[in-house]
């Protein structure tokens, strides 16, 4: 005797696969601040905003605003180094096992600055790499380093001695999206955004300059460039799980789609 496949076996499997990916959520978010040098909690700031879900993505923001500012009277090698560091920790629950992969998109808007009464400055920042790792490997052992994201921005000013004061300003954005992988069943993930091998932002001046620096990617008080507000300069940092069926799910759909056409 052949079984016959119903419209009412499809759905219930339909209903079945929904149902997995639906227990889908991202939980444990925690983020550290690692920075180092010139900051502060006034001056270097992360926070995490809330998850949202859309279709079958699940998704989350992370957001790092920063200044390195610094006055300078004159004198060799006068320097204000700034490493902006940060870790992120979360956990991708896939109770079903219905798979998904994790996506990495990221804006940096922000400026570099300086004010020079004699002699040379530089301002210069921000460049953001990432270690991705996960619990699918050892702790600690990186099963991918993602140059995700290398941005900077730059200014440079010189003022001769006897000149009048002048100031320069250099507005900086960029983008950058990268997919770190596809995975199955509930995984742990850490991403440790670092600086690579150099400080994140200096503000510096040479040859004996005398002056102001800044480099501003979200907080002060001081000018905002390209009528952006202070809210809308940092690094900001959205992570999305898309779910997918998994292969032998994705064939069991198809085996029952067949049934379905399959002539009385």
């Amino acid at each position: 005797m052949q079984t016959i496949l119903t419209r009412g076996s499809f759905a219930a499997v339909v209903v079945a696969l929904s149902a997995a990916t639906a227990s889908a959520h991202i939980s444990g978010i925690t983020s550290t601040d690692n920075s180092s040098g010139v900051f502060d909690v006034a001056t270097h700031q992360t926070s995490v905003g809330p998850v949202g879900v859309a279709g079958n993505a699940v998704s989350f923001t992370h957001t790092t605003q920063l200044v390195n500012t610094a006055a300078f009277t004159g004198g060799v090698v006068q320097t204000s180094v700034g490493n902006s560091s940060f870790q992120l920790a979360f956990t991708v629950e896939d109770p079903g096992n219905v798979g998904f992969e994790i996506s990495l998109d990221q804006l940096l808007r922000g400026y570099s600055g300086v004010d020079v009464q004699v002699g040379q400055g530089n301002a210069t920042g921000v460049s953001y790499f990432v270690q991705f790792d996960d619990s699918t490997d050892a702790p600690d052992t990186f099963s991918n380093f993602v140059p995700a994201f290398i941005g900077t921005s730059g200014v440079g000013l010189t003022v001769p001695d006897g000149s009048e004061p002048d100031s320069a300003r250099d507005f900086f954005e960029a983008i950058d999206s990268d997919v770190l992988g596809s995975y199955v069943g509930t995984t742990d993930f850490v991403l440790d955004f670092t600086t690579g091998f150099s400080p994140t932002t200096n503000v510096f001046f040479q040859n004996g300059g005398v002056g102001s620096g800044e480099i501003n990617y979200g907080l002060g008080t001081s000018q905002i460039g390209d009528d952006f507000t202070a809210d809308e300069l940092g690094h900001f940092l959205t992570v999305t799980a898309t779910f997918v069926p998994e292969p032998a799910s994705l064939g069991l759909l198809g085996v029952l789609g067949l049934g379905l056409l399959r002539r009385r």
